[in-house]
């Protein structure tokens, strides 16, 4: 029995939508599980898929079985390799011996529960200096690569361009024989005497027109194919110096020098978009990545081929140590968010910026955080320096700093609220009180059905109104003395509002004190560098604990993401 590793997963799924797409041999050997030949776009469920395609496998020869999941398994190492580098791999959770050692702590969102649960705490950053438990290669470690370069790029685009030719024979001899056969079938049926002359006629015509347009579509996939790849192998020679930025990273400024395009010379097909890759040394503690052709990693490689990258394009190789100097160091300065991790997926910034890590503490305890990529943790200690504090809070803890009303305080504010909409208040000199108005961010009905339908709001107008169309948004006018009955209402729907400047820091200051209060609302592990035998059952204990503890949390953040969703499609 040969040990794959466990790919019955989404990753698995996509894995094995590309293999079927880059093996057609396979493909039809399997009838075509997935329905890839038919010219509707396709929507996948990546996990049927998989367990689709595995019981089809079953019935192939066993040197076939064996060819398929040798692919396969290789296909889906590479493809978990750029998930977890693109910071979105969420099968489990890596742990890591940073070593943390805070510096700075403050909440961000404050809790929308009360008690000593987790799940009522607050989210907080913390500012660490933490182990950098990889280097990037030093100036003759990459020098040594870049000789290990075996093919120039015109070469691997000739060879390319030779396998997609005899793709298209291969293909263009199946597409022949089997409008042979429908031919035949004709032929056999006007022989018979089943067809009128006509009949015949039109048939031939209409058998000669499908070949034609069937070949012609084969031609021009495996060109579109060959545009997208080839600029791409003409573009990463060996030496050039790119911005290792996609996705989430566009705006991020990290040097690496192109190792050259590798060929998998060892797979059946070589050729196949997902057999070959561009190699990178990344000037950080990425170290070294690679990425194919296929997909999501071809998407990455256009957006490094595109992104900035002036100010190192022609020195890179001389200053390799200036740019890695600070990777190199032994720890680094990094923000963890940490506390209650559950509400922070719901943050873009978070939830995209960085992964879910059980981390070692300085102290001796692990405890589990969301690991913020470097470039993302720059950014928001610059930010930090520079503006006034930002916290997000609950409708109902907002209460009184939305409803103040003393003399001193400014005539206007405005809040930004998790609803996509603001909440404005003005000060009326005229009747010397507030007054308060509801703003969208657009007149989408369905995205604010929920405060357009809503009896209570409608009732708590001013005249009892509603809602009315203002320039593009919703707009409804409240009294001060209706305000608060608003603000009870808005707070059923979980509704949160950033809070700035010295009303922000007066929270964060009490927030730190109730978690000091409370002794923290994570569970201490104890934990002893000088004594972790890989078979210590008390070690078990404590990783069975992490994971039952990050499913429940896993669980918890699909289950916001589908209820927003559910939200936004109303």
């Amino acid at each position: 029995m040969i040990d794959y590793e466990d790919f019955m997963n989404k990753y698995g799924g996509e894995c094995v939508v590309n293999f079927l797409r880059e093996n057609e041999n396979f493909n039809t050997a399997l009838n075509d599980p997935l329905n890839l030949n038919s010219e509707d776009k396709k929507v996948f469920d990546y996990e049927n898929a998989i367990n689709k395609v595995t019981g089809r496998v079953a019935l192939l020869a066993t040197e076939k079985q064996e060819e398929f999941y040798d692919t396969l398994a290789e296909m889906y190492r590479n493809f978990v390799d750029f998930k977890i580098q693109e910071g979105t791999y969420d099968l489990e959770m890596e742990t890591q011996d940073l070593q943390a050692e805070t510096l700075k702590k403050q909440p961000t969102i404050s809790a929308k529960g009360t008690g000593k649960s987790v799940f009522s705490a607050p989210t907080f950053e913390e500012v660490c200096w933490i182990n950098v438990l990889k280097k990037p290669f030093t100036r003759k470690e990459l020098e040594e690569r870049l000789k290990e370069a075996r093919k120039s790029n015109n070469e691997i685009a000739a060879d390319y361009k030779n396998s997609l030719l005899e793709a298209f024979a291969r293909r263009e001899t199946i597409v022949n024989d089997k409008w042979e056969r429908a031919l035949d079938k004709l032929s056999a049926k006007y022989t018979a005497g089943n067809m009128s002359d006509v009949e015949y006629s039109e048939g031939k015509k209409l058998n000669t027109e499908s070949k034609a347009k069937e070949i012609q579509h084969e031609r021009e996939k495996l060109n579109n194919q060959y545009s997208q790849i080839e600029p791409l192998i003409q573009a990463f020679t060996v030496g050039s110096a790119w911005n290792f930025a996609w996705g989430d990273r566009q705006d991020m400024t990290l040097p690496c020098v192109c190792l050259g395009v590798s060929i998998n010379e060892k797979s059946k097909n070589p050729y196949a978009p997902s057999n070959m890759f561009v190699e990178f040394a990344v000037s950080d503690s990425t170290r070294f990545f690679k990425l194919n052709f296929a997909d999501q990693q071809r998407m990455a490689l256009m957006a490094i081929k595109q992104a900035p990258r002036w100010k190192f394009k022609d020195d890179l190789l001389e200053k390799w140590e200036y740019y890695t100097a600070e990777r190199s160091a032994n720890r680094e300065k990094r923000v963890l968010v940490t506390g209650n991790i559950l509400q922070a997926f719901g943050s873009e910034k978070y939830a995209n910026g960085g992964k879910l890590v059980s981390f070692t503490r300085k102290g001796g305890t692990i405890d589990k955080g969301i690991l913020l990529r470097a470039d993302v943790s720059q950014k928001l200690c610059e930010t930090n320096t520079k503006i006034e504090a930002t916290l997000t809070v609950p409708m109902a803890k907002a209460k009184q700093h939305i409803l103040v009303a003393a003399k001193n305080q400014q005539t206007f504010a405005e809040f930004h609220c998790s609803g996509s909409f603001d909440i404005i208040r003005n000060y009326s000199s005229y009747t010397q009180c507030y007054t308060y108005s509801i703003l969208t961010k657009s007149k989408s009905v369905s995205e604010y059905s929920f405060l357009l339908k809503n009896a209570r709001l409608i009732e708590l107008s001013k005249y009892a109104r509603g809602f009315a169309t203002n320039r593009g948004s919703w707009w409804a006018e409240f009294t001060q003395e209706n305000m608060p009955a608003v603000i009870d209402e808005l707070h059923d729907f979980e509704i949160t509002v950033q809070i700035t400047g010295i009303a922000a820091e007066q929270m964060q200051e009490e927030l730190s004190k109730e978690s000091k209060q409370n002794g923290g609302n994570w569970k201490k592990l104890s934990w002893n560098e000088q004594n972790i035998p890989k078979s210590n059952k008390t070690n078990q204990k404590q990783q069975s604990d992490t994971n039952t503890e990050l499913e429940l949390l896993q669980l918890r953040a699909k289950a916001i993401k589908i209820k927003l969703r559910l939200e936004n499609e109303q």
